[in-house]
């Protein structure tokens, strides 16, 4: 009686698209909720526009037409 010796060939984009599937619904919730703390964090950062900050701090204002007049 002879055996037959089955292998199983997995290419890599099965292999990738079994990463992605597997588990879906705990990987849509841990985006989410990343989403969410990401939205959290960036509420609590204070909206300075850094472009004018440097402007005003080389007093580069006045060359660039924008700015606080230097007098």
């Amino acid at each position: 009686m002879q055996t037959k010796e089955t292998t199983k060939h997995v290419t890599w984009a099965k292999e990738f698209r079994s990463s992605l599937t597997r588990h879906w619904r705990e990987k849509i919730l841990a985006v989410v909720i990343a989403t969410l703390f990401w939205n959290m964090v960036r509420q609590q950062l204070p909206t300075h526009n850094l472009q004018r900050d440097f402007i005003e701090e080389h007093s580069l204002g006045n060359a660039a037409g924008i700015g606080r007049a230097v007098q």
